[in-house]
Formats: structure tokens, sequence, C-alpha cells
């Protein structure tokens, strides 16, 4: 969310000498909400629920052990494509943001 609101907050800063469109800021935004929802579906919820088990079957200390996670290995990786769509919304807002800044402003006199 800091990172949206930062580049909420440059687009109206930078309005008058640059103005940002629409467009890539929307791909941004759903690239970066789309990210999240496949970590929660694909990462968070299939290893969660096994690592409460393990928290009442076995303890915290356990379930936060190295031990556990080398049980849910194929979990960890299903994180990927999660991270891969996060990224592709964070290259695209640095991209949006940086190309509409790097522009030459112009001379006020």
């Amino acid at each position: 969310m800091g990172i949206g609101l930062i580049y909420f907050c440059l687009r109206y800063v930078a309005a008058d000498q640059h103005p940002f469109g629409e467009r890539i800021g929307r791909w941004a935004f759903w690239l970066y909400n789309g990210g999240l929802v496949l970590w929660i579906l694909l990462n968070f919820f299939p290893i969660g629920w096994p690592q409460l088990d393990a928290v009442y079957e076995h303890g915290l200390a356990y379930a936060r052990s190295q031990e556990f996670y080398d049980t849910t290995l194929l979990w960890q990786w299903m994180r990927f494509p999660g991270d891969v769509v996060f990224a592709l919304g964070a290259l695209l807002m640095a991209w949006d943001s940086s190309s509409n800044c790097d522009r030459s402003s112009p001379v006020s006199s």
C-alpha cells in the first residue's frame, strides 16, 4: 500500500509539469493485486493450515522451524507466480514514474 501511496502522491505533485496517463497505473494496480491474490491462494493458505495444525500438535517452535518448512517445499515454490506478477506491477509502476518524471521540464521564467 505504501508503494501505491507514493505513486498516487507523485502523480498529483508532478501533474502540472508531467501529466500521468491512467492506463499504465491501472495495469500496475491490477498486477499488484493479482500478485497478492496469487500469494494468498498458492502459498499462504496451503502452508498456513498445516502450519496451524503443527502449532497445535508440536508447538510454535516446530511450526517455525526448518524441519517443518522442509515438508512444504512445493508450496514455497508455488509462491513464485505471485512474485512474478507482483514484480511486473512494480516494474510497470517504476517505469511509468521514471518516464514521466525524467522528461526535461519546461523552463519557467
